[in-house]
């Protein structure tokens, strides 16, 4: 298990910082760098933990004492809920995914602590170890943001836009869709790791997404077309 602790402070004098964990695998892990660099540039404090491994799925995660626990250790101000990027697409793997948001759900229920849901991306190419079920990308997007619209209602969660402004780019401009991915066709560039990153940003703080300066890896022009479809998608 890794754990990671960030705290990022504001210039201008803040009550407290948000305590967020995150638990998830390399998707979340591999957008937390640009996540930084988001939060210093908008001046933002969040006190962050990370439990991140490559490949776990929630239920991985939930078969340690060690996580139960510190999600049980305080009362967080979010946390973050990333299972592995096939889990809620199919079949049983996605029964697995809802137990694991009721069990978490079940332990945050007495402090209120309010989850959401870390909604991820179809394959770039489809998912070539299901590609009968998920033969393209937007086949495997449709399935993904169906068990993360249900989770999110049935366990009273909230899912964070990401999936909704991938899907926007991926539809509005191929080749910026193309370049959110790396090389694997999997795992999120830098580009897609700051649609990640905007997410959370303009859902935890409550913010539009114009009112957001950094632009990341992204060039003036992306910049501008991924506020432009924010705007809508994030409401």
């Amino acid at each position: 298990m890794r754990l990671f602790i960030v705290l990022f402070f504001c210039l201008s004098i803040s009550l407290s910082a948000k305590e967020i964990l995150f638990i998830g695998n390399s998707y979340t892990a591999q957008s937390r760098q640009t996540l930084q660099q988001l939060l210093k540039a908008e001046k933002c404090e969040w006190k962050m933990t990370f439990v991140t491994k490559g490949g776990f799925t929630l239920a991985k995660h939930l078969q340690d004492s060690k996580n139960i626990e510190l999600i049980k250790s305080k009362k967080w101000d979010a946390i973050i809920l990333q299972d592995q990027s096939q889990t809620p697409a199919y079949g049983t793997l996605r029964k697995a995914y809802y137990a694991s948001l009721k069990q978490i759900q079940e332990l945050c229920k007495k402090d209120k602590i309010p989850l959401y849901l870390f909604t991820s991306w179809g394959r770039r190419d489809g998912d070539k170890k299901n590609i009968k079920v998920a033969p393209t990308y937007e086949k495997m997007q449709s399935m993904l943001d169906e068990a993360f619209a249900e989770g999110a209602k049935k366990y009273k969660m909230t899912p964070l836009p990401t999936n909704k402004l991938w899907r926007a780019i991926m539809e509005k401009d191929q080749d910026l869709g193309k370049a959110l991915y790396k090389n694997d066709g999997s795992h999120p560039s830098s580009k897609g790791a700051y649609l990640v990153a905007l997410s959370l940003y303009c859902t935890l703080e409550n913010l539009s997404p114009d009112k957001v300066s950094f632009s990341g890896d992204l060039s003036s022009s992306e910049h501008k077309l991924v506020k432009s479809l924010a705007q809508k998608v994030f409401k």
